[in-house]
């Protein structure tokens, strides 16, 4: 998720608590909010349904082609009173805490949802995605059930709720269903009441019945949901003091375990009425069901859950603790439609309700990121292919070099970090350059992660999470001026949807002495794994198309990394830097090195890249006779790197790059781009050139 997403979750929730959504007003305040947010930031479909009412909800849809999977999110911005609070709607944050009413239930978890939502509309999906905001959960919760039945929600494969969880997954909780017990006898004059029939009486003698028969309830607790409970909330009766009551009621409220229903109970509730008629033939009592909410208990081995479990876990950097919930949520209704829910959200349930109801703000971006990935998981992000950009093509154009770019625009790169310490200090400088290979005629993008490693950032001070989120951003980066660019020009233009492809630089890039020109390293192949593999899942996670694993000098590292892409269902193309016409850096025969990688289904080309120009023509040659994959180079401009000052030093190779491109294609080459040192001229000339094949 881009960086500026996470930030908005805590904005639109800010926004959202400054609201007073316990009136009728601030419900449809709230709900325009949401609608305006909606259209300004995404392209989905936005709907607000009773706008005309003191309860209207909202629901947003991104749907797409034959989907795979119908997720739905779904939380409400109603809250209960603010009686009680000083300043309930003042929505400050004061040392990352965000104060106010409404802010952990569950405008909090509405704001890391509406993020998430708004971040996924930025990709092309493979699944439905809706979000629906209501404003009646907390004293009815049907708007939920009226979207079902008129159709305006369909029944999704999966629902997550943003109750207040604490960033645990609660996947049960009771139902719960309110009984009326109502006892009819006769009035008289309280002077006289034996000619009446007093009602309280016989509601009393009830009450002592049923109390009676409650430890029985404790005898059927549940090891995971504890035990079922009855629990009279309400009792009337009688009009004055001196007249026998001829009629009382009581309400009970039944809470009820997952899987089971409120049916056995209320079979209780009639035994106990018999039993009382045994003990007073004048008893009178008639029992009714006035209201019902149903439980929810989701199957926590069935494979959806397990793979939505997993996704959460993932981005919160630890397994997510399973719950089950104490009190009840609209979950229950879905449940009822037979959509399998989850309640998951930020901040502590016991905040609700509470004078000093708050919420960290660093809880909003966390689960707004693993709401993300829950999304990516389930709905996926529709990756773009190198096979259908190939087609597309016939010649598929790679970009150029990023640090020289980067350089003319007066960045000092004389760093260990390279192009990636950008990523942290300037990145819409990168975005700058990204755009301009778009422009020039790229139909593939490769992201500025090269040099961007877990442990070369933790090594110049930055946290492991602020390592991982700057390579998470080097791809949100590519995809929002892909997208950009493609808005305002490349749908129009007939060209093909570019690439999004991460940048895997190799171990010895990390060391930054020049060894990715080497590839004597030192260290074991389970060394290399432990190096690429988190940094690989973060790229691909944040929705890269492919791999470009670059500047590979050994087969060994070459293999790691075709080994961990396809553990990952991922794709890749890998690329080698060479010394000579027939060598990788290492010495090991480039023709050696397309048949060892042959094998592998999801190396999608094989190639070179940062190679000296006039080697490349051989090099292919030597792949095509010994590979059918795509054959892809883009050769630096023929300099000299010195890794000690970071710098280029020599001439260019003598022709010109457009002549050098031509005759890479006529040698076999599909893919051709160009590494360091080369420019958007270069890229907009090698461009032309195939799009005249």
């Amino acid at each position: 998720m881009e960086e500026r997403y996470e930030n908005a979750a805590v904005t639109w929730t800010q926004q959202f608590c400054r609201i007073n959504s316990f009136l009728g007003a601030g419900k449809r305040e709230a709900v325009f909010l949401a609608e305006k947010i909606l259209k300004e930031s995404c392209d989905a479909t936005v709907t607000v349904y009773d706008a005309d009412t003191e309860e209207p909800y909202i629901i947003a849809e991104k749907i797409c082609e034959n989907p795979k999977f119908r997720l739905l999110l779904e939380g409400h911005l109603d809250v209960v009173s603010p009686e009680g609070m000083e300043h309930p709607f003042y929505a400050e944050i004061k040392d990352g805490i965000l104060y106010g009413r409404g802010s952990v239930d569950m405008k909090g978890g509405c704001g890391s949802m509406l993020a998430a939502f708004v971040a996924a509309c930025q990709k092309p999906l493979e699944g439905d995605l809706y979000l629906m905001f209501s404003t009646d959960e907390e004293y009815a919760g049907e708007e939920i059930k009226k979207a079902l039945e008129k159709g305006h929600l369909p029944k999704v494969d999966f629902a997550l709720i943003a109750e207040p969880t604490n960033g645990t997954m609660a996947t049960a909780h009771k139902g719960e269903a309110w009984i009326d017990v109502e006892f009819f006898g006769k009035s008289a004059h309280s002077s006289m009441p034996h000619m009446g029939k007093n009602a309280i009486y016989m509601a009393t003698a009830f009450l002592h019945n049923l109390q009676a028969y409650l430890p029985e309830m404790k005898k059927m607790a549940h090891p995971l949901y504890g035990a079922p409970t009855m629990s009279v909330g309400t009792i009337e009766g009688g009009s004055t003091p001196n007249v026998v009551p001829p009629y009382a009621k009581i309400t009970i409220d039944i809470r009820y375990l997952p899987g089971t229903s409120s049916e056995s109970f209320l079979k209780v509730l009639q035994n106990l009425a018999v039993l009382c008629k045994t003990e007073n033939e004048d008893f009178s009592a008639k029992i009714t069901k006035i209201g019902e909410w149903n439980d929810v208990c989701t199957d926590r081995e069935s494979p959806t859950f397990r793979r939505i479990w997993q996704a959460a876990s993932k981005a919160m950097g630890k397994e997510v603790e399973l719950t089950v919930m104490t009190g009840w949520g609209e979950g229950g209704f879905m449940n009822l439609y037979g959509i399998p829910v989850v309640y998951f959200g930020p901040g502590e349930n016991g905040m609700s309700h509470r004078p000093e109801e708050q919420i960290h703000v660093d809880e909003i971006k966390k689960v707004a990121l693993a709401y993300e990935q829950i999304i990516n998981e389930v709905c996926g992000m529709k990756r773009n292919t190198l096979e259908e950009v190939l087609k597309q093509t016939g010649i598929m154009v790679a970009d150029g070099a990023m640090a020289t770019e980067l350089e003319r625009m007066g960045c000092d790169l004389n760093d260990s970090l390279w192009s990636a310490k950008v990523l942290a200090e300037q990145p819409e400088l990168i975005g700058k350059v990204h755009r301009s290979y778009f422009e020039a005629g790229a139909d593939c993008g490769i992201t500025a992660s090269y040099q961007a490693t877990i442990d070369g950032f933790c090594k110049r001070g930055f946290t492991e999470a602020e390592a991982e989120e700057l390579i998470r951003r080097s791809v949100d980066i590519m995809v929002k001026e892909r997208a950009d660019w493609w808005q305002a020009e490349g749908k129009d233009s007939g060209r093909a949807y570019p690439l999004v492809c991460a940048s895997v630089g190799p171990y010895g890039a990390y060391l930054a002495d020049g060894s990715e020109y080497r590839g004597n390293y030192g260290v074991s192949k389970e060394d290399l794994r432990n190096f690429h593999k988190r940094r690989m899942e973060l790229l691909w996670d944040a929705g890269a198309d492919l791999f470009a694993v670059e500047t590979i000098p050994c087969l060994e590292e070459a293999i790691v990394a075709a080994e961990l892409t396809q553990e990952m269902d991922a794709a890749c193309w890998i690329s080698f830097s060479c010394k000579n016409e027939a060598e990788i850096s290492d010495g090991t025969k480039i023709a050696h090195c397309a048949k060892a990688l042959e094998a592998y289904d999801c190396v999608k080309a094989i190639g070179i890249n940062c190679t000296a120009p006039h080697f490349v023509a051989s090099l292919i040659k030597e792949i095509k006779n010994n590979s059918t994959k795509p054959i892809i180079v883009y050769p630096n401009s023929g300099e000299e790197y010195d890794p000690v000052t970071k710098t280029w030093h020599g001439n260019k190779d003598g022709k010109c790059y457009c002549d050098f491109a031509a005759e890479w294609i006529a040698a076999g080459a599909k893919i051709v781009g160009g590494c360091c040192r080369t420019t958007p001229e270069n890229i907009r000339e090698v461009a032309e050139l195939a799009r005249r094949k």
